[in-house]
């Protein structure tokens, strides 16, 4: 029988493993743990091809014995064509806070960059928050586990209380909206200014809008001014164009300095399986009801504003290591 979907956590360091173990076993979302110790050991698992299924997601520390975090990471993205790892999310989750450790995991196409948090209790809720957007809220590529994603994880107290208690950032960088739908487009704005992220938001409903917006932008880092957003809401349906433009110039403009969430309601498989390709930090279905819509755009807000740590200054971009390709 099966019991939920995989997680593999890869971390070396005892106390931290044991921590993140308990942390992942309360976080209320059922998932089977898979746990390894040195980046060797997941190299030759990834490359051996073995039957089962591949996780839903990594979490991968960066501090790993024989070959470190960022040369997994590597190595997960250059796998082209296999997409038990080019295209499985991958969370980058470590007690580092240098800021060329979060330049290189973005640079070497993490999905996102999560700092450990010390006290217990704050990590647990922090993983109650992560395991429930990653295995509840966010479409995985076809052929991973659970497609589409728990619709339950919307309509689940423990999971708004848990959104709640996450420690909050300041205001910010400016989040940006590219929805053809005026309706969903208002809603998503009203929702995230519900969810105590006081951040700046820009609303676009055209492709001919984006452009404009992006125009002013040269070329890729760094080349982007240090305001520029670094959070996209992304509808493939826009009034004359395709989100996939979107993410494609913004994948261009900005590469990885940019968190783009693909916010559809577009569930073709072909077109999921190509955003991943593009390089899509995340995609999460539309609800339809409107509170569960409202639910869904604050959790979409809190991971990425408050837990995730954003793509740092464009400024760093010329000390990067370089991309996979």
């Amino acid at each position: 029988m099966n019991e939920g979907p995989t997680v593999l956590l890869i971390e070396d360091n005892e106390d931290d493993l044991t921590l993140a173990t308990l942390a992942l076993a309360q976080s209320g979302w059922p998932h089977v743990l898979r746990t390894m110790r040195d980046g060797a050991e997941v190299i030759a698992d990834l490359y051996g091809g073995a039957a089962k299924a591949p996780p839903a997601v990594v979490l991968l520390d960066l501090k790993l014995p024989k070959v470190d975090g960022k040369t997994v990471l590597r190595e997960l993205r250059e796998l082209r064509g296999n997409p038990r790892t080019t295209r499985v999310p991958v969370v980058v989750m470590t007690s580092s806070r240098l800021e060329q450790d979060v330049v290189d995991a973005y640079t070497l196409g993490a999905n996102s960059y999560v700092q450990k948090p010390v006290d217990f209790v704050q990590f647990r809720t922090s993983a109650a928050v992560m395991i429930g957007y990653w295995l509840g809220l966010n479409v995985p590529p076809p052929g991973l586990y659970h497609l589409p994603p728990h619709p339950e994880l919307l309509r689940s107290a423990t999971m708004i209380n848990a959104l709640d208690r996450t420690p909050r950032r300041g205001g910010g960088l400016e989040i940006v909206i590219a929805d053809g739908n005026e309706r969903d487009r208002n809603a998503t704005k009203q929702a995230i200014g519900s969810s105590t992220v006081h951040n700046p938001v820009r609303t676009l409903g055209s492709f001919a809008e984006v452009v404009a917006f992006l125009r002013p932008v040269g070329g890729p880092p760094p080349l982007l001014e240090p305001n520029f957003p670094r959070l996209f809401f992304v509808d493939v349906d826009l009034a004359d164009g395709d989100g996939r433009d979107v993410l494609q110039a913004l994948r261009y403009r900005a590469d990885h300095h940019a968190v783009v969430v693909m916010f559809t309601r577009n569930r073709d498989p072909a077109f999921i399986s190509e955003c991943y390709r593009m390089k899509v930090s995340s995609i999460v279905f539309k609800p339809d009801d409107e509170r569960e819509y409202s639910v869904a755009v604050r959790f979409i807000a809190h991971y990425w504003i408050h837990l995730n740590e954003p793509p740092t200054d464009p400024a760093w971009s010329p000390r990067a290591i370089a991309h996979p390709g």
